[in-house]
């Protein structure tokens, strides 16, 4: 057997083979008679050294590895991946943003709260969020004061509106703290399976003018940070010469854009020419661009051209339904924050489905749910919801209502 770099790729010596190979060399040199059982002082010394020999192997099979992004791990496939551009995104921690007016920090007259006081939320000591900057009531009387404040620990964590906070970092006169919105969920760093799946697309479709590759290069934070808010990325395409069933004229296509925080409010790129100028760079030579929205791309002449896209519009889901609790249910606030990570899942055009989010108590200490119902405005279907090729379904928990069974 061929061991070591082959046709087919690597193959490894495995203890077992190592120590076979060692056990036969004894022999060949010092006779057929010698000893090499494993309780024998030979055999020992044999089976430590075959061991040894077994984790060097092991590493040449790793660096072998290193080249071959569907085999790399770790660091080895992080340093592969950016010498193509594509780097590994890193873990983000869960922001909470207020408006001040029904939600923010309550302080007392001439109060300050510093940038890193800390607080919690009630009952988790372990779910710490520090304030980003400092917060000050200039008025003589106490009041509600916008805030922003950022999760101690990475990942998404869901914090629901109505959340219940303690006070962690004592500051005399700072009395209270309220969220009026769901906070903008963190995420965990990329997988070795994320992080393979986006140099691939990444590499094989960069820099070219199709359909792929416009979205692929709006999703190459890496090389153009300033797009990092977009959440995902639709395009919709008319190869046909009259307007077709999206509304698109013949012969363009049309960049669906979702780069709303989880509030569905706001918008995490800062400049729309910094999408457009994206478009613009690759797409195909003549082809016209189509939405709602017309921003300023610099073609390669130094001449503004105007390009067209549209952002996604977000769709509130209002949902409505009946439990019967169980001794072991986990509480109404862990219900909603279930709900609205499952709806965060959800991208451009996914429509909502009653099943899935109706069942979504039954693991959490809920015995049965009934009278299920939703709507855009109002609970008022039990059927599913259709949302457009340019509508998002975004979830909050002030917009879901739990009631007894």
């Amino acid at each position: 057997m061929t061991f070591g770099a082959t046709t087919t790729g690597f193959n490894r010596k495995l203890l077992g083979d190592i120590l076979t190979a060692v056990q036969t060399n004894h022999r060949s040199t010092f006779g057929a008679g010698i000893d090499v059982a494993i309780a024998a002082e030979l055999g020992q010394l044999d089976g430590n050294f075959a061991s040894e020999l077994a984790e060097a192997w092991e590493l040449l099979e790793t660096a072998y590895n290193g080249f071959n992004p569907e085999d790399a791990s770790d660091y080895l496939l992080t340093v592969l991946a950016s010498l193509t551009g594509t780097q590994r995104r890193g873990a983000v921690a869960t922001r909470l943003v207020t408006d001040g007016l029904t939600g923010g920090l309550l302080l007392n007259g001439g109060v300050t709260v510093n940038a890193g006081s800390l607080f919690a939320v009630a009952g988790r000591s372990d779910l710490v969020f520090s304030i980003d900057t400092a917060v000050n009531n200039p008025t003589g009387s106490p009041d509600i004061f916008a805030f922003s404040a950022t999760c101690t620990q990475t990942g998404p964590i869901v914090i629901t509106a109505g959340t219940s906070w303690v006070i962690v970092t004592p500051v005399s006169g700072w009395t209270g703290v309220f969220n009026d919105h769901d906070a903008v969920a963190g995420r965990d760093a990329d997988t070795d399976v994320q992080l393979r799946q986006r140099r691939a697309d990444e590499l094989s479709l960069r820099g070219g003018s199709t359909v792929s590759a416009i979205k692929a290069d709006l999703l190459d934070f890496a090389n153009h940070p300033e797009l990092a808010g977009i959440n995902s990325i639709q395009i919709l395409e008319n190869t046909g010469s009259v307007v077709d069933a999206n509304g698109l004229p013949g012969h363009s296509f049309e960049v669906v854009v979702d780069d709303f925080a989880q509030d569905g409010v706001t918008h995490q790129v800062g400049s729309p020419n910094s999408i457009a100028q994206s478009i613009w760079d690759s797409k195909p030579a003549g082809i016209a661009t189509s939405g709602s929205t017309v921003a300023l791309a610099i073609d390669d002449t130094g001449t503004g051209q105007n390009v067209r896209f549209s952002y996604v519009t977000p769709k509130p889901i209002h949902m409505s339904m009946d439990l019967a609790r169980g001794p072991k249910y986990a509480g109404d606030a862990a219900v909603k924050a279930a709900i609205v990570a499952r709806g965060s899942q959800l991208v451009g055009g996914d429509d909502v489905i009653s099943i899935v989010f109706q069942s979504i108590p039954l693991s959490l200490g809920v015995i049965d749910a009934e009278n299920y119902l939703h709507g855009f405005v109002a609970p008022t279907s039990a059927f599913n919801l259709t949302i457009g090729v340019r509508e998002r379904a975004t979830f909050s928990s002030v917009n879901i209502t739990l009631g007894i069974l």
